[in-house]
């Protein structure tokens, strides 16, 4: 047998959570802006129906200096997991901060090397 050696070296950050500030709904159309995370890296937003807890509407990465995001019918189908949202229901609002391992840069795909996570929650009544 060989002998093998791992160690993982994780770095806490404490990560700032995202604070929500405006969550508005004119039209159909939700506005969301977001103060950004100290430290953070880049932005999702979520979101999950109130009562079931699935997932309704996922964002595209928002890079780190993004700090809002206009969601509505408009927005791509790949976005949607569960079809546009009822009028009158309601919903939990995410935004996830997200740091990253230090080499994820050098990376293709930086959303698989996530360090940290914060989720700021907010609730949404769709109109």
């Amino acid at each position: 047998d060989v002998p093998h050696d791992f160690s993982d070296k994780v770095t806490f950050i404490d990560l700032e959570f995202s604070e929500i500030t405006t969550n508005e709904m004119i039209d159909g159309i939700l506005t969301v802006e977001w103060s950004a995370a100290a430290n953070s890296q880049g932005h999702s937003i979520r979101l999950l129906d109130e009562i079931t807890g699935d997932l309704v509407f996922i964002s595209a990465f928002v890079p780190e200096q993004g700090t809002k995001l206009i969601i509505g019918e408009n927005m791509g189908a790949e976005n949607w997991a569960s079809g546009y949202p009822n009028v009158g229901d309601f919903y939990t609002l995410e935004v996830h901060s997200f740091a990253f391992e230090s080499n994820a840069g050098n990376q293709e795909r930086p959303d698989l090397h996530i360090e940290e996570i914060a989720i700021s929650e907010d609730i949404v009544a769709w109109e």
